[in-house]
């Protein structure tokens, strides 16, 4: 169980490193994510800085209740 989950996890972190690293834009149906009020975005200069914080928050929410939902019952 925990072998599946960690090699399913290891998957999507590198799927959306390879998003991220080719700059593939998401699909239009995710382009909210990352543009929420309460993300902030931070240029000094020509750096930047991005903190989603509200939506890395609603989707830890998704991914427990996915979890408890799916998850084995004991």
């Amino acid at each position: 169980m925990v072998s599946r989950f960690l090699f399913w996890f290891c998957f999507f972190t590198i799927l959306g490193g390879l998003f991220l690293h080719f700059q593939t834009p998401f699909p239009h149906y995710l382009a909210w994510f990352g543009r929420l009020p309460g993300d902030m975005v931070v240029v000094k200069g020509t750096h930047l800085i991005h903190f989603p914080l509200v939506s890395a928050s609603i989707f830890s929410a998704a991914t427990l209740f996915l979890s408890s939902l799916f998850g084995a019952r004991v």
